[in-house]
């Protein structure tokens, strides 16, 4: 069935469809971490949205990136690499031994390279004090790995190629809330008012409408609350604290 055989109705839908399963399956992996799936009942459909956007944009990234990755590799080979000149005539045979020889080089250098780029970029983010977890680590190695399948190998049939896409996508959703879980450390402080006159601090989580989620600031664990915000005496930035 081709695309033109659908209304513009019908694409809306299944990309309504499939922009709120990315969104759930974000924000799953993201309370179930926290221990706290109950919260989704509550949630509000900004929320849903918000993270709709933030999934989009973390994929787009990463395929800029890839790219970016690739003509960067490209460059320095050919900069670094002496080409090697090989007559034509009579040569024919030896010319595609040689190509599919420097393909899969080509692969295997891309794919070290890749390794290596990312590992300098995420030494760079925790030396600028950015929290890079062994998960998000994990997560973003992953998503490479899938992404160079699919770039680099063009004997995957069709089938696999849309079954390694869904991976990607799946895989890009864990990693933006392992990405939320990360900035929970440097998330703005909440004091609340309690009935007794007593402030009491909390770590924010998410904000929606007039209401909002916050944590124990000691144990991202331990619990989390939903506050109107006239609950709420302040909130201020982590390092207005230090």
């Amino acid at each position: 069935m081709k695309l033109k055989e659908f209304s513009l109705t019908d694409i809306i839908a299944v990309i309504s469809a499939a922009a709120l399963i990315v969104t759930m399956a974000s924000q799953t992996y993201f309370y179930y971490k926290l221990d706290a799936l109950w919260v989704m009942s509550i949630l509000s459909p900004s929320v849903y949205f918000i993270e709709v956007m933030k999934v989009l944009l973390l994929t787009s990234i990463l395929i800029v990136g890839v790219s970016i990755f690739e003509t960067i590799y490209s460059f320095l080979l050919k900069i670094l690499i002496i080409k090697r000149k090989i007559p034509y005539k009579n040569n024919g045979k030896e010319i595609n031994t040689l190509l599919i020889k420097n393909k899969k080089s080509y692969i295997r250098g891309f794919t070290v390279f890749s390794i290596l780029l990312l590992m300098i970029i995420f030494w760079g983010l925790s030396k600028l004090g950015i929290s890079v977890t062994n998960s998000i680590i994990y997560w973003t190695y992953f998503i490479l790995g899938l992404s160079l399948a699919l770039l680099t190998n063009k004997s995957l049939d069709l089938v696999t190629r849309r079954l390694t896409l869904i991976l990607i996508v799946i895989s890009v959703t864990a990693l933006n809330a392992e990405i939320k879980i990360s900035r929970l450390k440097n998330a703005p402080v909440v004091f609340i008012k309690e009935s007794n006159s007593k402030v009491v601090r909390a770590t924010l989580v998410e904000a929606y409408q007039d209401k909002i989620i916050v944590a124990n600031s000691k144990d991202l664990n331990g619990g989390l609350k939903i506050l109107k915000l006239d609950q709420v005496e302040k909130i201020v930035p982590i390092d207005s604290m230090n």
